[in-house]
């Protein structure tokens, strides 16, 4: 089925769009006691789908670069022959070190609005969702071209189940680390909740990379344990968000009203 211009964009942006701003709103109720404010949520989406793409795509050329012109030899240090399949290297490594820090520079950005460290968790989440939205956008718009309204659809559905929350998650941690940083000066948390980050995206991409990878030797089934392993991760990733918000948020609310009695 052949669409229009205007046709393929509406249908791009509400099926791209529509489920990560209801997963924002889903993170930010986790907490009952006080919410980060909508307007601050749409601005950590804004960022994240707009600048957030830009600055990831910035550093991943950069780390690419690094990488081509450097990469033989830091394997030859490490005593090993040959290098990695480009798919591992570019999904497993490039693009959670690059994404991280770009989705991360929202929260950074929006710093002022961290009123407790759980806050890091929604505001990072919704700069993840931003993210994710415009990324649905670009893969959908591929999978039209190549599979016409049938594989945007599914490609849709899919990243909303899968890479959407894992967007929301991953940065959610980051961010958590930045709000502990930033209200408490607690630097080991920016830095470790970072890299928990990073291994959190590159382990899910390399699980969404197994059909490629083994598909010769094994067939479909590559396929289908890949894409069991990261709707388990992703869902798994999200639940532990949303009791994350909920708990730093009733804690801080039983400190205010201690606070306030005494």
């Amino acid at each position: 089925m052949a669409l229009s211009a205007e046709q393929l964009l509406l249908i791009l942006i509400v099926v791209s769009f529509t489920p990560p701003i209801i997963y924002a709103g889903w993170i930010r109720r986790a907490a009952a006691y006080q919410q980060v404010r909508t307007g601050t949520l749409a601005k950590g989406f804004i960022f994240g789908a707009i600048l957030g793409v830009i600055v990831a795509i910035i550093l991943s050329l950069i780390l690419i670069y690094v990488y081509a012109s450097q990469g033989q030899n830091f394997y030859q240090r490490l005593g090993f022959t040959g290098s990695l399949p480009e798919i591992i290297v570019l999904g497993s490594v490039i693009a959670p070190l690059a994404e991280e820090i770009a989705k991360l520079l929202g929260v950074h950005l929006l710093r002022s609005n961290l009123r407790q460290h759980g806050d890091g968790f929604v505001i990072g989440g919704s700069c993840g969702l931003g993210f994710a939205a415009t990324e649905n956008a670009l893969y959908g718009l591929a999978a039209y071209f190549e599979a016409g309204l049938e594989g945007l659809i599914v490609v849709a559905v899919l990243r909303a189940l899968t890479s959407a929350l894992l967007h929301a998650s991953a940065t959610a941690i980051s961010g958590h680390g930045y709000a502990l940083f930033h209200l408490h000066g607690q630097t080991r948390w920016l830095i470790l909740n970072y890299f928990v980050a990073v291994f959190l995206h590159g382990f899910f991409n390399l699980m969404a990379a197994l059909g490629v990878l083994y598909e010769a030797q094994y067939g479909i089934l590559p396929f289908i344990v890949g894409l069991l392993v990261i709707l388990v991760v992703s869902w798994g990733a999200i639940r532990y968000v949303r009791r994350e918000v909920a708990e730093a948020d009733l804690a801080n609310a039983i400190a205010a009203k201690e606070k306030k009695a005494t």
